[in-house]
């Protein structure tokens, strides 16, 4: 069996195309693949880096160090979770992976002639748009200002509320 020109033996490697694929979705691809692989990396790093460090803190205690490294220990493990709040990489990495697992199914579509260029970046447009969109709508959204509105929104229709 001879392999299709377009095909990878290889998974992750760029398949070659008959047909050049628009800029502005190539860009995208290459946005959405390194943001997703940043995003994996970072948190994975930090949230090792504060397991590892939070875990040393009973150890270097209960070997008799010195006491400045058990609170080193302690305040790199504080950071290091911090940080991965602060980053929040693991709350935009699996949006990004799942917009970029559509583009790819995007790609496909339009490598085997079931999309035309134009529907092609039509459809990307709309995942990225959609993508932002849904960040925007969660990235403020948080469980006390959720419980807050919620509160507030039950004293104004309560059975006490003034008209």
């Amino acid at each position: 069996m001879v392999p299709d020109e377009r095909s990878s033996s290889n998974r992750g490697t760029n398949p070659k195309v008959a047909c050049e694929i628009p800029h502005y979705v190539c860009g995208e691809l290459q946005w959405y693949s390194k943001a997703t692989m940043v995003a994996r990396n970072g948190n994975y790093t930090l949230e090792i880096i504060a397991i590892g460090a939070a875990a040393a803190v009973p150890v270097a205690t209960a070997a008799g160090w010195a006491p400045w490294l058990a609170a080193t220990l302690g305040a790199l493990a504080a950071v290091a979770g911090g940080a991965r709040h602060i980053f929040g990489w693991q709350r935009t990495g699996p949006p990004r992976a799942r917009t970029l697992a559509h583009i790819k199914t995007e790609v496909a579509l339009f490598n085997v002639k079931s999309l035309s260029c134009a529907e092609l970046v039509e459809g990307v447009a709309d995942l990225v748009e959609w993508e932002v969109a849904e960040f925007e709508r969660t990235a403020h959204r948080s469980p006390a200002r959720t419980r807050t509105a919620a509160a507030s929104a039950q004293r104004d229709v309560g059975p006490d509320a003034k008209a």
